[in-house]
């Protein structure tokens, strides 16, 4: 368990914006860490979306194909990146803050006997994920004390 996975967001094979954020984030831990970066994208024919990702100082971009991902379902995401994530066995797991994340990423923190750090805003050294509580009013900051990966988005 020694690296940051960035989990990329794509519909039809367009890059949701938000997983940019994501992967940005997820470096920015990885360079603090002092471990590598990695991606994974997840869907059918999305090898372009590889390429253009070969390009962002990962250590390695991961793709989760089968005509069965073609379109989003929760059930059939969790399954996917369980294996992934199993297999990658990363520290941590970085996720863009949208819809489609806050459907399935709670289930797949749970398979792991985790919970979801979602809403992070920042990250401090620990490393202490800092989110807003009360509708901005205040914040809390949270670390990870169990074993397994870490859920952020």
């Amino acid at each position: 368990m020694s690296c940051v996975l960035v989990l990329m967001e794509q519909r039809g094979g367009a890059w949701n914006r938000m997983s940019f954020e994501a992967l940005a984030a997820g470096q920015q831990l990885a360079a603090k860490l002092g471990v590598e970066c990695s991606a994974a994208v997840v869907g059918e024919g999305i090898d372009a979306l590889c390429t253009e990702l070969a390009g962002k100082h990962l250590a390695k971009v991961f793709t989760v194909q089968h005509a069965l991902l073609k379109d989003y379902t929760s059930d059939g995401y969790v399954a996917a990146l369980e294996l992934l994530i199993r297999q990658a066995n990363p520290a941590y797991v970085m996720l863009p803050h949208t819809y489609q994340v806050r459907d399935f990423a709670p289930a797949l923190a749970t398979r792991f006997k985790q919970v979801l750090i979602s809403d992070v805003i920042a990250i401090h050294d620990g490393p202490v994920f800092v989110r807003q509580l009360l509708q901005g009013k205040l914040n809390g900051d949270y670390k990870q004390v169990g074993a397994g990966p870490c859920f952020v988005s």
